[in-house]
């Protein structure tokens, strides 16, 4: 189930809808560092994805978690 918010500009109202998902990172590397919350995660072609929150760490964890957007 999603979550949305609500953005007023300009005279314009626009829903933005949230998502929690989760990434991998590629080859087994990870896809976080500690530090990294709040990063926005984009696509190879600059198209925002979402913001990371989370991750896992340690040995075999290349998990990464997100709150992703669609508008």
């Amino acid at each position: 189930e999603a979550a949305f918010l609500t953005l007023k500009e300009n005279g314009r109202t626009e829903k933005i809808f949230i998502y929690r998902d989760l990434v991998l990172g590629l080859n087994g590397k990870p896809f976080t560092i500690p530090g990294d919350s709040g990063a926005l995660v984009f696509t190879g072609d600059d198209i925002l994805v979402g913001m990371l929150y989370g991750g896992r760490h340690g040995a075999n964890s290349n998990v990464g978690y997100i709150m992703r957007t669609d508008h």
